[in-house]
């Protein structure tokens, strides 16, 4: 297999992690040559563009559990240091092989942490009588019955920890508070950036703009990680070969 057609799927991988945001691990795998070719989001620090797939997804490709070996949806998985998982992965050939064999594979792994609290507080909401367990079976979130309200804590827990008034609250900690409460996914509650813009005496366009730019500062500080490992790979294999030479 050429790497000009894996190459021609990388802006599609793209469009995935995109589509799929943060939450969402996007693999591009190199089924012949046995490493990965593009990686957006990775869950863990050794999941990096040459190297190989986890145990988890290796396994899942080597039981060949592909729907008349096409494609995978919705494999439920719980993982200690991720917790809930949803993988799903689409086989692609390329036309140009006459073996007319997979030449690789995009994952998308999503993490649903986040999606199970909120079906725990949406269970609370409508009464469901048999709500779904929530982040883990050995520690149960506990939630308030009404979304806002968890916005609003989330808010003032933020606020707390910065120590500072907010009409105190410099740009660098405005961003600051921001990302915190990006990190822990407030912004996927509809209404969250208007009730920080009010916290904040200040816009819904304005804290669009942090968002904005956080999420493009992670994103260059993921692809400066990526180019850094791609060095210390080409370093350790000079080495080697230098190594070899004497």
């Amino acid at each position: 297999m050429s790497t000009a057609f894996l190459d021609s799927l990388v802006p599609f991988a793209h469009f995935m992690a995109e589509l799929c945001t943060l939450d969402a691990e996007i693999i591009l795998y190199d089924l012949i040559a046995g490493r990965i070719h593009y990686v957006e989001n990775p869950l863990d620090e050794t999941t990096v563009v040459g190297s190989r797939l986890r145990t988890l997804e290796h396994d899942l490709i080597s039981a060949h559990s592909y729907n008349d070996g096409v494609y995978l949806i919705n494999s439920r998985i719980h993982t200690h240091s991720d917790g809930y998982l949803r993988c799903s992965g689409l086989c692609l050939r390329d036309p140009h092989d006459p073996s007319d064999q997979p030449s690789a594979v995009l994952l998308i792994n999503q993490r649903l942490n986040r999606f199970m609290e909120l079906r725990c507080v949406l269970d609370s909401i409508i009464g469901n009588q048999t709500p779904k367990p929530c982040l883990s079976k050995e520690e149960p979130a506990l939630f308030d019955i009404s979304i806002p309200n968890i916005v609003i804590q989330a808010i003032e827990q933020e606020l707390e920890a910065l120590g500072q008034p907010v009409g105190r609250l410099n740009a660098q900690e405005k961003a600051q508070l921001v990302s915190r409460l990006d990190d822990k996914g407030v912004f996927l509650v509809k209404g969250a950036v208007t009730e920080l813009a009010k916290r904040l005496g200040t816009t819904d366009t304005t804290v669009y703009r942090y968002v904005n730019r956080i999420s493009a500062e992670k994103k260059r500080r993921k692809a400066e990680a990526e180019a850094e490992a791609e060095v210390k790979d080409a370093k350790a294999t000079y080495t080697v070969k230098a190594t070899k030479l004497d």
